[in-house]
């Protein structure tokens, strides 16, 4: 607990409002000190919770942002069974309910939203499906939960089967989210082992949701009409190797889609290529970099 309480000294305001099935979501709101220059609308990671990103909602004041998150049901401070949802689409209604606290609380427009994992599929299937998306100027992913890391088709086929037969057992899924998968540092692994409210378990319900969810999303992935932007980071070295052959094609299909998304005059999704091209470059050669990596 004292890991929360000592995150506590930087949050600005601490609030609980309504979201779908008359659940009570707690949600945090930093207010800058400076002119506004926008509101970053926030959504975490799975098992995580509104205060992991402190840090960033303090750098978004000092750059003139205010920035208002909430924690998703059954997560952090807010009610539902711990990290389990009974429909996805909940966790589309509770970021809806959020952008409405924004306008309740005075958040000044325009509105952003940066979203990690998966923060980042409930916000593409926010801007897919929700009538409030248009709201949204622009669209910030980390690491989005879009797929799902060393997991064979048949493991995935298991995990359907089970979420019919015994869809509410909770599992521990520490291999997927645990703290050593998470980050090298080990002071960050600290904090996250002493936060109470970090739970890494998973329940077979969620996991259904989840694969119908991401399956939508590519169903429909003509809807994303918003400016999205992608943040590459290096959440484990290990991977950079593994890593290897997809960054030479991400390298070359971003060079080329940036050139030719530039000739047609499409210059911010030329951008976001060109921008992806350059960090597949630095990935590959950082895989051969034994600093970076601790096998060759």
């Amino acid at each position: 607990m004292e890991s929360v309480r000592s995150q506590e000294k930087s949050l600005k305001e601490n609030f609980y409002f309504v979201g779908p099935n008359d659940w009570a979501l707690h949600g945090r709101l930093w207010r800058t000190e400076q002119k506004s220059k926008g509101t970053i609308i926030g959504v975490h990671g799975y098992s995580e919770h509104s205060l992991c990103y402190a840090h960033l909602a303090d750098y978004l004041n000092q750059n003139s942002y205010n920035s208002i998150w909430l924690d998703l049901p059954g997560h952090g401070l807010s009610q539902d069974r711990r990290n389990n949802i009974d429909r996805f689409e909940d966790y589309i209604l509770s970021v809806d309910a959020l952008i409405e606290q924004a306008h309740q609380r005075g958040c000044p427009g325009p509105y952003h939203m940066f979203a990690h994992s998966l923060g980042g599929l409930v916000a593409m299937r926010f801007q897919q499906t929700s009538p409030n998306a248009s709201q949204i100027q622009s669209l910030t992913l980390s690491s989005p939960l879009i797929g799902i890391y060393a997991f064979q088709n048949k493991k995935i086929l298991l995990m359907k089967i089970l979420s019919f037969i015994l869809p509410n057992i909770t599992v521990p899924n520490t291999e997927e989210i645990g703290e050593e998968v998470l980050t090298h540092d080990l002071e960050m692994r600290e904090k996250r082992l002493a936060d109470v409210l970090i739970k890494p378990i998973v329940t077979i319900h969620w996991c259904r949701e989840y694969l119908k969810a991401r399956a939508s999303l590519f169903k429909d992935v003509k809807k994303l009409s918003v400016p999205i932007g992608f943040l590459i980071a290096y959440l484990a070295r290990d991977e950079l190797i593994d890593g290897r052959k997809w960054f030479e094609i991400l390298f070359i299909l971003g060079f080329l889609f940036g050139v030719g998304l530039y000739l047609y005059g499409l210059k911010y999704g030329s951008y976001t290529s060109l921008f992806i091209a350059v960090i597949s470059l630095i990935s590959y050669i950082l895989s051969f970099n034994k600093k970076w990596t601790k096998i060759d």
